[in-house]
């Protein structure tokens, strides 16, 4: 937790995981990342990659019609539809 609260970083560094996969996603080349951060390496920048597959691979998927029953039982709808836009939509009871 004492470098950038305990999120993932390239090793030996204090650039976030993140970072490198935002930059990444917003289309900026491996080579550019390197020469904008010199001090890393390829394998580092495709280890930030790794990193997130093994995240996404390890993540629970609910069948959308299993979903929809649980709204139907308990009459879940999400919190963004009724007052506000969140970031991770709570659900409430009507």
């Amino acid at each position: 937790p004492a470098i950038l609260y305990g999120k993932p970083t390239i090793r030996g560094t204090r650039i976030g995981v993140d970072l490198i996969l935002e930059k990444l996603a917003a289309g900026q080349s491996i080579e550019k990342l390197l020469k904008a951060y010199p001090h890393l390496n390829e394998a580092q920048i495709l280890a930030c990659l790794a990193f997130a597959a093994d995240k996404i691979k390890n993540e629970i998927v609910y069948e959308r019609a299993a979903w929809r029953r649980w709204q139907v039982i308990f009459s879940l709808t999400p919190i963004s539809w009724c007052t506000q836009t969140t970031r991770f939509p709570r659900f409430v009871r009507h």
